[in-house]
């Protein structure tokens, strides 16, 4: 419906802009993210579950879209080349690569299935950390869900493992791109809370030998606050708050924010800019999450 001839929606139109704002860059770029857009099949199955995960792979190709767009049409020095795609030593392939001159930055991106985690959390139950679970899943009858910090982990993981297949001398920057939704703080804590956050020295995530693993392949992840928007855009007729989901520095629009892994790299202001990225102190007034009681309700139309 957003692609069709005419009339194009809103949401079609910036989405076209976003593929034109690649392949003005990298030629040919635009058309192929526009074709692997194309190709996620339309889920057939009966089974909600199944419809909905394939609504997510979208969100997922919308969100690289949007983040291969950002990077692309940064202010690069002049010579710098792109990469979409490369292939690493250990035959995994990340979302971007580019070469200045002088250095080299990669970027991963990546989307949780919000959805599919927020039908999990239909019923009421209990969201506790992973430092707290062994003490309090004992304690109530209700299922316990494992909190995001798994995904986030899942995700580290994943981009560490794409990232250490280049070269590591040439390397100046390794960022994980993370696409979230409206609850900013939920994340943050994830990874800052001083009793056990991933980026913190108290980490609960270890490697297969037991050793606290920091994930030192990554310099730090730009949370970008723009599933919603894309979510909500793709709708009959769409609905987004942020005028164009697809560029991150529009003026007034969702903030989004850097959260460094240690102080190896800090984005430059342009990089920042581009992002339409805080640093991490412009959330840090908010109080840390310990357990999260998550209740659905129901108006009189059965709606959740």
């Amino acid at each position: 419906m957003h692609l069709c001839p005419r009339p194009n929606s809103p949401f079609g139109i910036n989405l076209i802009r976003a593929l034109g704002r690649c392949e003005k860059i990298l030629p040919s770029s635009g058309i192929r993210l526009l074709n692997e857009l194309l190709g996620i099949p339309a889920s057939q199955d009966k089974d909600i579950n199944k419809k909905t995960e394939s609504f997510e792979q979208v969100i997922q190709k919308l969100s690289e879209i949007t983040a291969i767009s950002t990077v692309l049409n940064m202010d690069w020095p002049p010579g710098s080349s792109f990469i979409i795609e490369p292939e690493g030593s250990n035959g995994k392939r990340l979302d971007l690569l580019v070469k200045t001159p002088e250095k080299i930055y990669l970027f991963e991106v990546k989307c949780p299935y919000v959805l599919l985690e927020r039908s999990k959390r239909s019923a009421v139950e209990i969201v506790v950390r992973n430092k707290n679970l062994d003490e309090i899943k004992s304690s109530f009858d209700k299922s316990i869900t494992l909190p995001r910090d798994n995904s986030i982990r899942s995700f580290l993981e994943s981009a560490s493992e794409k990232f250490i297949g280049f070269n590591q001398e040439k390397i100046h920057a390794e960022i994980l791109i993370l696409f979230w939704y409206e609850d900013m703080y939920r994340a943050i804590s994830l990874l800052f809370d001083t009793e056990c956050g991933i980026f913190t020295e108290n980490t609960w995530v270890k490697d297969e030998s037991g050793a606290v693993n920091w994930f030192p392949q990554i310099n730090g992840i730009m949370l970008l606050n723009r599933y919603d928007a894309l979510s909500f855009g793709t709708g009959n007729p769409p609905f987004s708050h942020t005028p164009d989901p697809f560029v991150l520095s529009t003026s007034g629009a969702l903030r989004n924010v850097w959260l460094p892994n240690g102080l190896d790299f800090m984005p430059d202001e342009r990089m920042l800019e581009a992002f339409g990225a805080a640093e991490r102190e412009y959330f840090e007034e908010h109080e840390k999450y310990q357990c999260v009681f998550m209740v659905t309700r129901m108006d009189q139309s059965g709606t959740q």
